[in-house]
């Protein structure tokens, strides 16, 4: 064969960018997540509009392929081998749908919801006309819904292993124009009043009446 002459010599090796691609449960794509490979050695990246992360492996081994978004880690894989040029990552990822509803059933639109996770995770909507505020993409686990309208509030929590759809109702009966919305609990807080009102009314009248016989 041919002569190699005597001499050192650089070997320039191409390694192709490895794509890994993390996808929720509905399978679509998931932008802005950090994912890290850790062997040999450790790399990161993070998914661009594509839902696609390229990194450069630039050694042989096993690989533990981490996915993390919004505080958590929602994917992971261990690669024993990294012949193939992309991968995907099946992550645990779920939407949750808050319907935010009156006492009689009617949607609330405009009111503010807002999810809160163990991880320290927050993330505020507003409902639209149908009063429905749609949360995607989010981490499985435990989660406080909190809805708020014009001062009137309401409370949820909801363990979130899949997509999840929740009603939440504020209790509102009627709104008033500067007074705002009337709640089943104040207007049952009201009509003891007036009950109480009424009966010392009447009470008063009883005893004056009393009066009037008694000096005749």
């Amino acid at each position: 064969g041919a002569k190699i002459e005597e001499g050192v010599y650089t070997i320039a090796v191409e390694w192709s960018p490895l794509r890994i691609k993390p996808v929720d449960a509905k399978k679509r794509a998931v932008v802005g997540a950090e994912v890290t490979v850790e062997g040999p050695f450790k790399t990161s990246g993070v998914t661009g509009v594509d839902g696609v992360a390229a990194v450069k492996v630039y050694a042989p081994g096993v690989y533990r392929v981490a996915v993390k978004y919004k505080g958590s880690t929602v994917g992971e894989v261990m690669l024993g081998t990294l012949m193939e040029q992309e991968i995907t990552i099946p992550c645990a990822l779920y939407d949750l749908q808050a319907n935010v509803k009156t006492a009689l059933g009617s949607p609330i639109a405009g009111a503010q919801v807002t999810v809160s996770g163990q991880s320290g995770y927050t993330q505020s909507l507003e409902t639209d006309d149908n009063g429905r505020a749609l949360f995607t993409q989010l981490p499985a686990g435990t989660y406080t819904l909190k809805a708020e309208y014009k001062g009137v509030s309401a409370q949820q929590t909801v363990n979130l292993s899949a997509d999840a759809v929740l009603d939440v109702n504020l209790g509102i009966l009627f709104e008033l124009p500067l007074l705002g919305p009337v709640t089943v609990t104040t207007a049952a807080a009201v009509g003891a009043a007036s009950a109480l009102v009424a009966g010392a009314a009447f009470s008063r009248s009883r005893r004056k009446e009393e009066a009037e016989i008694e000096l005749e």
